[in-house]
């Protein structure tokens, strides 16, 4: 949560000095908070229960399927 939090401040400041309207306040915010869960949450809690071999094949397969 930190790392996305001091990530955003400088991409925040950024987009409101170049007048860049951020979508992720739009109407459509949700979509963008389940990304976010999948992507940041979900492989923190999946690491520890995974041993290193299947791990491995995970990140192949996620890159294969999302490319």
């Amino acid at each position: 949560l930190l790392r996305v939090f001091f990530g955003a401040i400088p991409v925040l400041i950024l987009c409101f000095y170049k007048k860049i309207k951020v979508e992720a306040f739009s109407k459509d915010w949700y979509w963008f908070a389940i990304i976010g869960f999948i992507n940041l949450v979900v492989p923190f809690f999946l690491v520890p229960l995974l041993t290193l071999l299947e791990i491995i094949l995970f990140l192949l397969l996620e890159t294969q399927l999302f490319r």
